[in-house]
């Protein structure tokens, strides 16, 4: 008995290591982000110092993204990927030292945060080369009648990961401490790292002639800019990631408004990724077959509807609940965009678009995670948030209304 159509794609021996790769590093990736926003409010209190570490991860991230999509598309991918993990793993070690007893008994607090900062850019600086690389790479180990099932489980196996890392992050930010959960996000970032070498290397599908790098990045630009569908989508998730992330304020719901601690934390940053994959698992079942333009408006409506339910709860498992739907409604957003980006990009093409995909919702989850801090300080946290889902809502208004090839979009 063979396969599900939807398993198809595991027969690949690359892709089985990949999507391991993808797990495991995202576990760790987003156990640092928990715990760095977590030990940063712990040493400030402050949530402009929270918002401090999305703009020092969005800064690097958007000068660089560019070059790491044209690096992308003319090198070999997975050489990339390792040199970027190479840099997770020595950011992994740096957050362990930063965080340890000897850190905090012989350093200023200033700075450690400044020291943190310092690294969170090194992070951003790496992202930028490895998200356009991890885009790009897909399409080289996986034939083209496969590629939807590909997306979408990668997607899944993102939001798997999305889910176990806060919750470990807060689990043993709780009864370990700092030190010991960054050893745990070095350990799981070098399980992903050993994937790396059950993937053959990626030889360059397509490098003109003569042609300089400025060119390089202008044409991935105009390529983006010039079609409405992926520019609409793109816009789309930018300005909801911009203005409707409730997650990046999260250390502050549960420190006064839920009083729940870094445990509680670390479930309130896992319920969108819960949302998601329960989404996504159910959508590489039974995927979407018309109207993909209208539902992903639809999605991000009701993003921002659960915003602003998530900024007025004072309930723990109500507050869940709204995080948990925020996630669900974006894994559509994101399996639209996703499919739309790798359908419609030439392959030489791939890393520039995804440098550019980079830039605009990357990056927006950080930039998203200072203007909430800063937000916050001015207006205060319910408002800042309520304030955020408004937005969102006026986003997908004016985008329907602008994007009438996206309103109408058929895949």
């Amino acid at each position: 008995m063979g396969l599900h159509p939807s398993l198809e794609v595991f027969h690949l021996k690359e892709f089985r290591h990949y999507t391991l790769l993808r797990f495991f590093v995202t576990i760790g990736l987003l156990m640092q982000s928990v715990l760095l926003s977590w030990h940063v409010y712990v040493l400030s209190k402050d949530p402009w110092a929270i918002g401090a570490l999305g703009l020092s991860e969005a800064i690097p991230m958007i000068l660089f993204s560019l070059f790491g999509g044209y690096y992308a598309d003319r090198s070999d991918k997975r050489k990339i990927l390792i040199y970027c993990l190479i840099g997770f793993l020595v950011c992994s070690l740096a957050y362990m030292f930063l965080c340890s007893t000897w850190a905090e008994q012989n350093m200023p607090q200033g700075s450690i945060i400044f020291s943190i900062y310092f690294f969170v850019g090194i992070g951003g600086v790496l992202r930028s080369f490895s998200g356009a690389t991890s885009f790009s790479i897909i399409h080289q180990m996986v034939p083209g009648h496969l590629l939807k099932s590909a997306t979408t489980w990668v997607s899944s196996v993102w939001q798997a990961g999305a889910i176990l890392g806060p919750i470990l992050a807060g689990i043993f930010y709780a009864y370990s401490g700092p030190f010991f959960s960054f050893l745990f996000t070095f350990i799981f970032i070098f399980i992903g790292f050993i994937q790396l070498f059950g993937i053959a290397p990626k030889s360059v599908s397509f490098v003109p002639k003569d042609e300089t790098i400025f060119q390089s990045l202008k044409d991935g630009l105009h390529f983006v800019f010039k079609h409405q569908i992926i520019l609409g989508a793109l816009s789309l998730d930018l300005f909801a990631v911009l203005f409707g992330g409730a997650v990046a304020m999260l250390p502050l719901y549960a420190d006064q408004i839920l009083m729940v601690g870094p445990e509680g934390l670390g479930w309130l940053r896992a319920a969108p990724g819960i949302g998601a994959i329960l989404t996504l698992s159910f959508l590489s079942i039974r995927p979407m077959q018309s109207k993909h333009g209208p539902k992903l408006l639809w999605a991000v409506a009701g993003f921002g509807i659960f915003t602003i339910l998530f900024a007025i709860s004072k309930h723990y498992y109500w507050s869940m609940f709204c995080l948990f739907m925020t996630g669900a409604l974006d894994a559509v957003s994101v399996m639209v965009r996703s499919i739309i980006l790798q359908l419609k990009t030439p392959d030489h093409m791939r890393g520039r678009v995804a440098s550019v995909n980079n830039i605009f919702i990357g990056s927006s989850n950080e930039i998203g995670m200072a203007e909430s801090g800063a937000a916050a300080k001015l207006m205060g946290l319910v408002p800042s948030v309520i304030f955020g889902g408004v937005m969102t809502l006026i986003v997908v208004i004016v985008t329907s209304i602008k994007a009438k090839s996206l309103r109408k979009l058929e895949l």
